[in-house]
């Protein structure tokens, strides 16, 4: 690190500097000026001198450390590196024949805002004020800083920091008001920032993340009115329209504007009403839109301003100074107004001499503004233009206009005679490759006889000279950097300076690379080709996000001066609410002061987000018999960004499946049938994919074959008493092992060990058996929850079989009731049966009315193919005994003591008939046989029990 400059040689400085206007004086220069450099970064720092003794030594006075020291005939430069101060004055220093002379360069670091947050806004009433407070974090310099709110496109209010204290970094914090109204509810609140650090330094923005408004009514039945637009700016003399409109629901609802302005052409509406103000020649009004709704008044006001744009902006005339000495320099804005949103700029060539506004000025009519500003030229100012510029920013309610004075043109002189300086303009220009540019070079040289050129590897054309300048035309600039010479020759003297000249190319291309589909929270780099841009120290590239900055890289440490393809790239772990933003890369190279600002962009690239956060699930069984064709499902939930965009692959037993897929919400299903044509084990696999994410799920089936057993009767139809054997047995199965059982409608008859394959029943088969059914049942040992059932039914074979139960042996029948003679007889096959009366057939199970002829023996006889049985069935008809009442009713005519002995031997004996045929019913009613009686001529005759044969 260099010393100190000793104190002597400070006071030594300080004489030569009042002798500056001896013979022999020289000047010291630095290069650059002033310089804004990131903190902890480096810069060169050129020291050069216009002595012309070799022995000039020069250096650099600094508490930063430097490296690098360069040098050359009247210059020297080192590189400071790793610069944490935050303010810095290093000076350049030069002896020159025992003099001493300074010059100091002002360094600044600089730290972009490491983040921007909106305060967390609650929800709002309609018509309260609430702050809205933004936070800008770790920036330097914060005097360089610029903080704006904004409500949807709107600023609601822009801060910055030109008297703020200290170079280091701090937070800020921004906050304004607001009162919400109804078409605020749902705009986005956010706060953006700009560290400007031109022309110095390079441009930095960022912004918050976005905070929605949520705004509800007050109270039921409570009304607004509101106006549109709240403020306006409006040129003096000219018109607006005003629109009042109300949330009231009242049909009768009345409206209205109060103003000392001109109103014509009114237009209303269901809730509105709109008045056109004209010839508006007050300053400042304030109209008062109101509404009548059931009875209440509400007024609001908006906020009118007239306005006139700078009538003329003029610089007052410069007098030709002296090197070293303070001038005034006035700027005149005549007529303007508001004059509050006027701010007035002085420049020097491109550098910016002095800013002045007026936001405490007092009064809303047009006034003149005089703007003062205090310069000391210096050597390099001679032959500089002094500009005045006149902003009058009425946004965002009205326009923004500029003007500007024309330029005076700085004449600076040394102060002794004879002594003489050579200047150039520009002393630094930026001119597109294999264009061109003219050099003026002048002096301050009083010599007629002063003759003056350029020296340059450049093609120069259309020399122009006057009185103390000469001029060339440098053309077909294809050097990247160059360093042409201006040289004047006065009283034997020469002396030379030297402009900088660079050529630049604007990017060629900027090309983003494409994008891939991308998993949610993973990893991935964006990169941006800038091709065949030069100087690429000038360039700037940032990647977006929408509207947020992702990354800005500058190139300020660059090596070489000719075009380069330039790469940037930056890491981004997508969210959710990426998917559909555009990624931009965009590049500025910015020339200024000495060229142009050069701006292009990338085609966007659209971010496609994804994400399966849940794993797929499976729904199947888990057993499937061979040629069975079971449903299998797959699903998924919380597909983003839609259940539509999942892609299902089904496949079992390494076989896609054909399937449909349906959604719903955010969950998408796969349904297909499943099926093999041979027995195993087999694995169902399901593989959802969206984007690039993917997940899947497996589940095993076993594929099994469970043949039909077969159920084997030897004779199916067989006659009783003969043997018979029931066969239940199964095929092969897969996977092996069945367990057989036999059985009947009412157990199970036999079982079989797991290994053996079929089971057998014998039995004798009986008339009860004809008609059974046996089941074969095969279940797989292996545990499968099958089962398969083959049945076969036993026919036996016998002959008639006749009893009570299906022909009784006796009827009892009244004459003249209605009746049915019935014989049934068992049989396989089912035999016919024959019924006779004294050798005629009779109808059997046809109804027909008793006569006292059907009285009598019936003689009836069973047939099939295996034998026959026959039984005789004996009718009793019951009628009324007219000729013993008849004999009786006689016998008591003839004598009296005859009818009495008469009358009761007939009902004794009545009585004893009627008591035995009661007791033989009884009997055989005991004994499960029906009781056969029949009374002919009033007498009882018992007929013998028939059995069957066979």
């Amino acid at each position: 690190m260099a010393q100190p400059v000793p104190v002597l040689l400070w006071a030594w400085c300080a004489l030569t500097a009042l002798a500056g206007a001896a013979q022999g004086s020289f000047e010291v220069s630095v290069s650059p000026e002033a310089a804004v450099v990131e903190h902890g970064g480096s810069v060169w720092i050129n020291c050069s001198t216009t002595c012309r003794d070799p022995g000039a030594m020069g250096g650099v006075e600094t508490s930063l450390t430097t490296t690098d020291r360069k040098s050359g005939p009247g210059w020297v430069a080192f590189r400071l590196v790793n610069i944490k101060e935050w303010a810095s004055s290093p000076q350049c220093y030069f002896t020159c024949n025992g003099t001493i002379k300074l010059v100091t360069a002002n360094i600044s670091a600089y730290r972009a805002p490491e983040r921007v947050v909106l305060e967390p806004l609650p929800e709002m009433e309609l018509g309260q004020a609430y702050n809205v407070t933004c936070w800008v974090l770790n920036v330097a310099p914060v005097t360089h800083l610029t903080v704006t709110l904004r409500r949807g496109g709107e600023t609601l209010h822009t801060e910055t920091f030109q008297s703020h204290t200290g170079t280091g970094p701090d937070n800020i914090t921004v906050i304004t008001e607001i009162t919400p109204q109804r078409r605020d509810h749902g705009q986005e609140i956010t706060c953006h920032t700009a560290l400007d650090l031109t022309p110095h330094g390079s441009h930095f923005e960022n912004s918050s993340s976005a905070v929605e408004l949520k705004v509800y009514g007050a109270a039921q039945g409570s009304f607004e009115v509101s106006v549109s637009p709240e403020a306006a700016v409006v040129e003096h003399g000219g018109s607006v329209w005003i629109n009042c409109s109300t949330t009231c629901r009242d049909p009768g609802a009345m409206g209205g504007v109060e103003t000392s302005l001109t109103t014509t052409d009114r237009k209303s509406g269901p809730g509105w009403v709109a008045f056109r103000l004209v010839n508006i020649k007050e300053w400042a009004s304030s109209p008062q839109c109101y509404f009548t709704c059931n009875g209440t008044i509400k007024l609001v006001t908006a906020n009118i301003s007239a306005y006139r744009a700078p009538e003329r902006v003029v610089l007052e005339p410069l007098p030709e100074m002296e090197l070293g000495q303070a001038y005034n320099v006035t700027c005149w804005v005549l007529n303007v107004a508001p004059v509050t949103h006027l701010t007035v700029t002085l420049r020097r060539g491109g550098e910016t001499l002095h800013t002045e506004t007026f936001q405490s000025h007092t009064g809303t009519g047009p006034d003149n503004v005089t703007v003062i500003t205090e310069i000391t030229p210096q050597r390099r100012d001679h032959g500089q233009e002094i500009t005045c510029h006149a902003a009058l920013d009425l946004t965002p309610y009205g326009s923004h206009f500029e003007n500007s004075s024309s330029a005076v043109e700085l004449k600076v002189y040394g102060a002794a005679q004879g002594s003489f300086e050579v200047s150039v303009s520009p002393e630094a220009a930026v001119v597109e490759h294999g264009g061109s540019v003219w050099i003026n070079c002048s002096t301050t040289c009083r010599d007629p006889g002063a003759m003056g050129g350029v020296e340059t590897s450049l093609t120069t054309t259309d020399r122009k000279s006057g009185p103390g300048w000469v001029a060339f035309r440098l053309v077909n600039i294809k050097e990247w950097a160059s360093s042409p010479q201006c040289y004047f020759t006065c009283n034997g003297t020469i002396k030379l300076v030297t402009a900088n000249i660079s050529a630049y190319r604007a990017p060629e291309r900027v090309v983003l690379e494409p994008l891939p589909e991308m998993e949610l929270g993973q990893a991935y780099n964006v990169t941006c080709w800038v091709l065949n841009v030069a100087p690429v120290t000038h360039l700037t590239v940032t990647l977006r996000r929408g509207g947020e900055t992702l990354h800005t890289e500058t190139f300020q440490s660059h090596t070489g001066t000719g075009p380069d393809n330039i790469t940037v790239i930056t890491e981004i772990t997508p969210q959710r609410r990426d998917h559909g933003q555009e990624i931009t890369c965009h590049t500025a190279l910015d020339l200024t002061p000495h060229g142009s600002h050069f701006e292009n962009s990338s085609s966007a690239v659209e971010l496609k987000v994804y994400d399966l956060p849940e794993e797929p699930w499976l729904q199947t069984s888990r057993y499937i018999e061979v040629g069975a064709r079971p449903l299998a499902r797959c699903g998924v939930a919380g597909v983003f960004p839609v259940a539509g965009e999942a892609w299902f692959t089904l496949s079992f037993g390494g076989v896609s499946l054909n399937f449909t897929v349906t959604t719903l919400d955010n969950t998408a299903t796969a349904q297909g049938e499943v099926w093999s044509p041979s027995p195993g084990q087999h694995q169902l696999n399901c593989t959802v994919t969206v984007g690039p994410v993917s997940r899947s799920a497996g589940q095993s089936v076993l594929v099994y074959r469970l043949p039909e057993p077969v159920l084997e009767v030897n004779e199916s139809r067989t006659l009783v008493n003969s043997s018979v054997t029931v066969t239940c047995r199964s095929p092969e199965a897969d996977p092996p092992g069945v367990l057989l059982q036999l059985r009947d409608a009412e157990r199970v008859l036999v079982s079989s060990p797991p290994a053996q394959p079929l089971v057998q029943l014998h039995l004798t088969a009986g008339e009860e058996d004809n008609g059974r059914e046996f089941t074969c049942e095969a279940t797989p040992v292996s545990g499968i929850p099958a089962m398969k059932r083959t049945s076969a039914r036993l026919t036996v074979l016998y002959g008639p079989r006749m009893d009570d139960s299906g022909c009784p042996r006796e009827w009892i029948w009244k004459e003249e009731t209605e009746q049915t003679f019935s014989c049934l007889a068992r049989g396989n096959p089912a035999p016919a049966v024959v019924c006779t009366k004294d050798g005629v057939p009779v109808s059997i199970g046809v109804q027909r009315q008793v006569r006292r002829e059907d009285a009598g023996t019936y003689h009836c006889k069973a047939s099939n193919a295996h034998g026959s049985a026959s039984r005789d069935v004996t009718v009793q008809v019951e009628y009324l005994n007219i000729l013993g009442l008849a004999l009786g009713l006689v016998g008591a005519a003839a004598a009296l003591t005859g009818l009495g002995v008469g009358g009761y031997m007939y009902y004794r004996s009545t009585r004893i008939r009627n008591y035995r045929l009661r007791r033989q019913q009884a009997k055989q009613a005991e004994q499960g046989k029906p009781a056969e009686q029949m009374s002919l001529n009033g007498a009882t005759q018992n007929t013998p029990e028939l059995e069957h044969s066979v």
